[in-house]
């Protein structure tokens, strides 16, 4: 892709200045350059999608800045769309950085003896007096 996808992805042709500029950027920063360019002109979910597959392939991580954009790019009534992005962040080197901490949390005692116990070492909460 390079330079000249960067150019396009942004809408702005393929100039030199552009083009010089980008080719100084690492490839991670090209693709995540084109992916944010694909993102900011609302490209087809399947373009999208394909740059994000073609970024796993090469082992390139999704920015994220551009992790959150796709996220924030999909309509919030479309639970398939939703499901098919944050599928391809999950195959990306990038994906298991969010959310794994959330899988290793352990659950709250649910007797109340044990919540106690195990809540016992931390300050109460504030005391909120609003309305």
């Amino acid at each position: 892709r390079g330079a000249a996808a960067a150019s396009l992805a942004f809408g702005l042709g393929a100039g030199r200045a552009l083009d010089k500029s980008l080719s100084r950027l690492p490839a991670a920063a090209q693709y995540n350059a084109v992916l944010q360019g694909t993102l900011a002109r609302r490209a087809p979910a399947s373009e999208t999608l394909a740059l994000i597959d073609e970024m796993s392939r090469a082992r390139i991580r999704v920015a994220p800045d551009a992790h959150a954009a796709l996220v924030d790019a999909q309509p919030e009534s479309d639970v398939e769309a939703m499901a098919r992005a944050l599928d391809a962040l999950a195959r990306n080197p990038a994906g298991s950085a969010f959310g794994y901490c959330a899988a290793s949390l352990d659950r709250p005692p649910t007797n109340e003896a044990r919540r106690r116990r195990a809540l016992g070492g931390y300050a109460p909460p504030p005391a909120d007096a609003r309305e």
